[in-house]
């Protein structure tokens, strides 16, 4: 009974070193940079753009199988090349806007499908074009706002992705700032830190809460480490993330600093920073539970990179969505084929087709698709896993059912 007590004690101690440790993947084949804009879209990571170690704005454009751990050049992004720019993903689809060329600032919006390898531009925000804004997808919008124009900027758009328009919002509470840090969890998208207005360096600690549904700021407690400019953000399961960037001085942190935020209790917690000083404008992607972190530069060692560390996110405790074993099925529905990978077929032999709408909750009972009803659902981005299904016309849920995607 002992030695198979120390047995699984010397496994999970093991196990738990695993999931603490940034483990160096391939480069990608790119000259380095810094601010490159990274998507995780299913099984797949993606990398553009950027500014080189001359500062020339970049178009090129790469694919990582996380799998294989290997790269793959695309064709060029087909819109100006840029630097300073910022990218969100939305419902499989990826989004690149803003940043600067060598003479101009940018006000454009465009658009990725993986599936189709085709490029949209969308409608430019009729702002004023920025470097270093935020820029956050969440439940059919993008919030963008702050960066810089000439001078730094505090003012909050959002675009609606299924009208292709803009609309201004509320100014963040807080002073102007570029080069924040940004990401959505649940109902709400979070926003704060970032560079603002001299005289001298000004480095901010701040941390705000934006409500979609009431369109209102909320202010919270400040970030509790080192002020901080210019890192990686991204948000996975019920956390917020961010990583690296210059501390208050506008130079290196002594480690590469990694915190989560917990939006449940408006806390932070330190976890394990990436290896070596924390870096200017690098980014990540996340594919399935794993971070990707690449690119930026080292003001320690003045090295410019375009490397690429992988680093096991926390295990997040499944739940169930609220309600879903409650609901009754009010629709003749059958979903086919379960499991699926590409395309999940819907078949409805009772109702007026024009009527429904088609949500996809993952288990924890996150929103990660919403639609007008099809008959052919494409699920190919979503990560492997098991959804819910969720029917619903003006009178209700009709239907609910669970599906997994391969």
């Amino acid at each position: 009974m002992k030695k198979s007590f120390l047995t699984t004690l010397i496994l999970t101690i093991c196990f738990q070193l695993i999931a603490d440790e940034w483990i160096e993947k391939n480069s990608y084949p790119g000259v380095p940079r810094h601010h490159p804009v990274t998507w995780g879209i299913g099984d797949y990571g993606y990398l553009l753009t950027g500014g080189n170690a001359q500062n020339v704005p970049l178009n090129d454009f790469y694919k990582y199988d996380a799998a294989n751990d290997s790269w793959e050049q695309l064709q060029d992004f087909p819109g100006t090349a840029r630097s300073f720019s910022i990218g969100a993903v939305y419902n499989g689809i990826g989004y690149i806007g803003f940043g600067a060329t060598s003479t101009e600032y940018l006000d454009d919006l465009w658009s990725y499908d993986p599936v189709t390898e085709q490029w949209t531009q969308l409608a430019n925000c009729p702002c004023l074009g920025r470097q270093h804004p935020a820029f956050v997808a969440h439940n059919g919008k993008i919030f963008a706002g702050l960066g810089n124009h000439n001078q730094n900027l505090n003012d909050w758009w959002v675009y609606d992705i299924e009208l292709d328009s803009w609309r201004q919002l509320d100014d963040l509470p807080g002073p102007p700032r570029h080069h924040p840090y940004h990401f959505a969890v649940g109902d709400y998208v979070y926003a704060g830190l970032g560079h603002g207005n001299g005289p001298g360096i000004v480095i901010y600690d701040d941390w705000y809460k934006f409500d979609p549904e009431n369109e209102t700021w909320t202010t919270l407690n400040d970030h509790p480490g080192e002020e901080r400019v210019a890192g990686s953000q991204f948000s996975h399961g019920n956390y917020g993330y961010v990583l690296s960037g210059d501390g208050n001085d506008h130079s290196y942190m002594e480690t590469g600093e990694f915190w989560q935020y917990d939006p449940e209790t408006d806390t932070w917690t330190e976890l394990e920073p990436h290896p070596n000083q924390s870096r200017w404008a690098p980014n990540a992607f996340v594919v399935h539970d794993t971070v990707y972190f690449t690119s930026g530069v080292s003001k320690a060692t003045s090295v410019i990179h375009n490397d690429v560390w992988a680093y096991t996110l926390p295990e997040i405790e499944e739940e169930q969505p609220v309600n879903v074993t409650e609901l009754a099925n009010n629709l003749s529905v059958r979903i086919y084929p379960n499991p699926a990978q590409e395309f999940l077929t819907i078949e409805i032999s009772n109702a007026d087709l024009d009527d429904l709408q088609i949500n996809v909750y993952d288990i924890k009972g996150q929103l990660v698709k919403e639609t007008a009803f099809k008959n052919n659902l494409n699920i190919s981005y979503l990560n492997k896993g098991t959804y819910i299904l969720r029917i619903t016309s003006e009178d209700g849920v009709k239907s609910e059912q669970k599906f997994t995607k391969q």
